[in-house]
């Protein structure tokens, strides 16, 4: 598979209400990082970042043991509705306004600095069926309050969601899918995929890159979804599944996503599940293995900062079916593969260019005639100058000029003294470069051809001419008297 523009790295974990044995995973590939914990151990909680925090809601907090073959249970707790905030550069955890319905396992996407939390489950199965829920519900993080919102138009569980050019996509395990206006608040139903043939994911994940959805799916399979056509495509090297039938069948799995920029560590696909990390290659259309997870748990929530994931919360995965579950507060930081590198896409299409100012360069000069040389290190659309803090020149003569190369522009007469000299530049992503500002002077007298002589010289030449006339006008008086 090849695209051009891959910006996305996807975390998947999987969030279990049942009970399978952890595997050894080990293989080197990023850093985990043991982080300040939540203040409420939660499992299958909403997890989300917006500027620079990190905000964990909902969830539930059962804790016990089963054993449904010998006919008993012993479980308590339940849905809860708390919200934190967490701040990774002081380690602090704050408690902030409560979310209006609680539940667990519900969708969570951020749009416009509030968090969307979408459906989830509303009744935890344990003495009497489930209960699911169509609850919208978003939290403004600037006057941290809530607001009921257009109700999500089915029940769908697992459910994930995802932004694309201002809309946020509902996806359900079965392929359900919606699509909601924030601006409207109005939902519209999309094609659901005809390749699932009436199966179902045990678990899916979404994904966003060059506008199209990618649902990485943890049975069946791996699709592609384009928003602009509402049209389903399988184009995804299919992801290695480590589950065994087992496990899949003994109950549901849950799943979250997060995604990377390329900013700080090169574009890749990053799955996590219990212990285990694959990584996907864009460009190779590969799979390789990455570091496990320290603390194996399930049903935890993924958030990523500037390229870097936590996952949070979730629950302890019991070895054995008599062994007691509990929820953890467990706050663990990865860094992945060539964290520290940004990838090359990234930064091309988002860094403005470079200006390498090679002449005048805090120079004197004794000629009034100046030429201006920069180098570029992309292709730009543009190229524009300031002389002296005045209004821009636009270089004429080239639409485009390349990267790493020089160009050689004549600047007009410039009259004696100090000056200053700012070079702008627009690349083709529509990012605007800007020099450092130059001084350079010109010692040489003016030339006489230069327009600020020529102009002085006219000045005097007129003054003298009107002192001659006044002179003359005098001499003519005093002779008639």
């Amino acid at each position: 598979m090849k695209h051009s523009a891959f910006a996305v790295t996807i975390a998947l974990l999987i969030a279990s209400s049942t009970i399978f044995i952890l595997p050894s995973h080990a293989e080197a590939g990023g850093s985990w990082f043991s982080k300040a914990p939540m203040q409420e151990a939660r499992a299958s909680l909403g997890v989300d970042a917006v500027n620079g925090y990190i905000y964990a809601i909902g969830g539930n907090t059962i804790t016990g043991r089963s054993g449904f073959s010998q006919g008993y249970s012993e479980f308590t707790g339940g849905l809860v509705n708390t919200v934190e905030r967490y701040n990774p550069a002081t380690e602090n955890w704050t408690y902030k306004k409560p979310m209006p319905t609680a539940r667990d396992s519900f969708a969570v996407v951020v749009y416009q600095n509030k968090i969307y939390c979408i459906g989830g489950r509303s009744r935890i199965p344990i003495t009497s069926p489930p209960k699911y829920t169509t609850a919208n519900e978003v939290y403004d993080i600037a006057t941290d309050t809530w607001q009921t919102k257009a109700l999500l138009p089915s029940m769908e569980f697992p459910l994930q969601a995802c932004v694309v050019n201002g809309k946020i996509y509902v996806i359900g395990q079965s392929g359900a899918t919606y699509s909601y206006n924030p601006n409207t608040d109005t939902w519209t139903n999309k094609t659901k995929p005809t390749l699932l043939d009436n199966r179902r994911n045990s678990g899916i994940v979404l994904g966003v890159f060059d506008g199209k959805i990618f649902v990485i799916g943890l049975e069946f399979y791996d699709l592609i979804y384009d928003p602009s056509n509402d049209s389903w495509s399988q184009e995804l090297s299919t992801m290695p599944r480590r589950m065994g039938t087992e496990a899949l069948d003994a109950g549901e799995l849950l799943s979250v996503g997060g995604r990377t920029t390329g900013e700080s560590a090169p574009v890749r696909l990053y799955v996590f599940f219990n212990s285990y990390t694959y990584i996907y290659d864009p460009f190779k259309d590969s799979w390789t293995s990455g570091t496990g997870m320290p603390t194996g748990r399930a049903s935890y929530g993924i958030a990523v900062i500037n390229d870097t994931f936590y996952a949070i919360g979730g629950g302890n995965v019991p070895k054995l079916i008599f062994d007691p579950y509990a929820p953890i507060a467990t706050n663990e930081q990865y860094l992945p593969v060539g964290y520290g590198t940004p990838d090359t896409s990234y930064v091309l299409e988002h860094y403005p260019p470079t200006i390498s100012i090679l002449t005048p360069l805090n120079q004197t000069f004794n000629d009034s005639s100046v030429s201006l040389a920069f180098s570029l290190d992309k292709t730009v659309n543009w190229v524009a100058y300031s002389l002296d803090g005045k209004q821009n020149v636009t270089l004429t003569g080239n639409s485009t000029l390349t990267g790493n190369s020089t160009t050689i522009i004549s600047l007009a007469y410039i009259k004696s003294g100090s000056h200053s000299l700012v070079v702008y530049a627009n690349d083709t992503y529509g990012n605007v470069g800007t020099s450092q500002t130059f001084t350079f002077t010109i010692a040489a007298p003016s030339s006489p051809f230069d327009p600020t002589f020529i102009v002085t010289g006219i000045v005097v030449i007129a003054i003298v001419v009107v002192l001659v006339i006044y002179l003359g006008k005098c001499h003519n008086r005093k002779m008639k008297n």
